[in-house]
């Protein structure tokens, strides 16, 4: 099912498994239209999917699990104010193997129960580079007690492992430290080999 709202494309998931109007949808896209709020990946043209977009998204095409407030976010998502909206799993994206330039998700990964198929999910979908942003497993120790929304605690070594299995190069794993020193988000970008 297609909705035009204020001239924004809204897909809801459920219908187009059914009868795939995603991937019309997603080819009827141009690349010049591939402008983000925050590219860290480069100025190349081409499709970015922004992977979990909650109500900040990246790319120009955004997939979200959740639109109801819920334990990931603390008030309704508006899904008619976000650019190519697509409600999706992150473990089952709805597209066609190698359709979007670039891939990237920002602070959604700690909350997926199977972690190790979103990553694969995002590189399937991606025909060069992934960047995943994430909180450090000892932030989540330190400022996440008694939150129960993050269900996944990640250092550098574990990306570092699961990009390898997924044939991808490193071309960056940090760690940003915020105040004191402490630990505060991991930085990930990997390239297809």
């Amino acid at each position: 099912m297609k909705n035009e709202v204020q001239g924004q494309r809204v897909i809801e998931f459920d219908q187009c498994s059914v009868d795939g109007n995603v991937i019309p949808f997603v080819e009827s896209l141009h690349p010049a239209d591939a402008s983000t709020r925050n590219n860290q990946l480069g100025s190349q043209p081409g499709l970015i999917l922004d992977v979990g977009c909650g109500d900040l998204p990246r790319g120009n095409v955004n997939v979200d699990r959740f639109v109801k407030r819920s334990i990931h976010r603390s008030s309704d998502l508006n899904p008619k104010k976000i650019p190519n909206f697509i409600l999706a799993d992150s473990r089952y994206l709805p597209f066609r193997n190698a359709c979007f330039r670039k891939v990237v998700s920002y602070q959604t990964i700690e909350h997926v129960p199977t972690p190790e198929l979103m990553l694969y999910e995002m590189v399937r979908v991606s025909t060069r580079r992934v960047l995943v942003v994430c909180p450090h497993r000892l932030k989540f120790n330190i400022h996440a007690l008694g939150y129960k929304g993050h269900i996944n605690k990640f250092g550098n070594q574990w990306f570092k492992k699961m990009f390898e299995m997924l044939h991808c190069r490193l071309i960056r794993n940090d760690v940003r430290s915020g105040l004191l020193g402490i630990p505060e988000d991991i930085v990930v970008k990997a390239e297809k080999l």
